[in-house]
């Protein structure tokens, strides 16, 4: 019986620096979307107002208990109309502001799950909260104009309040 040779014998020592730039490389961009990079404005002042997210389905979005299409590709929906009684909430806010990070340390305190999206990773690196970097998708998706910005699900639609922070007062 022969042996058949392993599929990477032939990758020679020479292919492993080249391996290990790619290896760094995405590490790097990996780091750079941690970082954030969505540039919004501080809010100036308050605003509150009632915001419903619509999107186009990329895919039918089928009924969970008997398969059958809810809202076929192409078509714009409210996403909050698949769960009208649940009770999101997320904050935006700019990891670079102290204040931000406490403002969503304190609605976090009040509503646990709470999720705390940034536009700069700033201090929150070190602050112990659990975030994610906004993209330009959510951005578009939540309409966000400025930071900090706070969203609460009410029904078919978001509670939204934009504030200045107290720094910049």
């Amino acid at each position: 019986m022969r042996s058949r040779p392993h599929r990477y014998s032939n990758l020679s020592r020479h292919s492993l620096p080249d391996m290990r730039q790619h290896i760094r490389s995405a590490q790097q961009g990996a780091q750079q979307l941690l970082e954030g990079g969505i540039n919004l404005p501080t809010n100036t002042g308050y605003r509150q107002y009632r915001y419903t997210p619509y999107v186009a389905a990329g895919a039918d979005i089928r009924h969970p208990g008997n398969g059958t299409v809810l809202y076929p590709k192409g078509t714009r929906f409210n996403v909050l109309a698949l769960d009208p009684h649940g009770q999101r909430a997320l904050v935006v806010i700019d990891g670079r502001s102290r204040w931000q990070i406490e403002f969503a340390r304190h609605l976090m305190k009040k509503k646990p799950d709470t999720l705390v999206l940034y536009t700069r990773l700033g201090y929150l690196r070190d602050a112990g909260l659990p975030a994610s970097p906004l993209d330009g998708a959510m951005k578009s998706r939540l309409n966000v104009a400025g930071v900090p910005t706070y969203y609460r699900q009410n029904g078919l639609s978001f509670d939204v309040v934009a504030l200045q922070p107290e720094e910049t007062k």
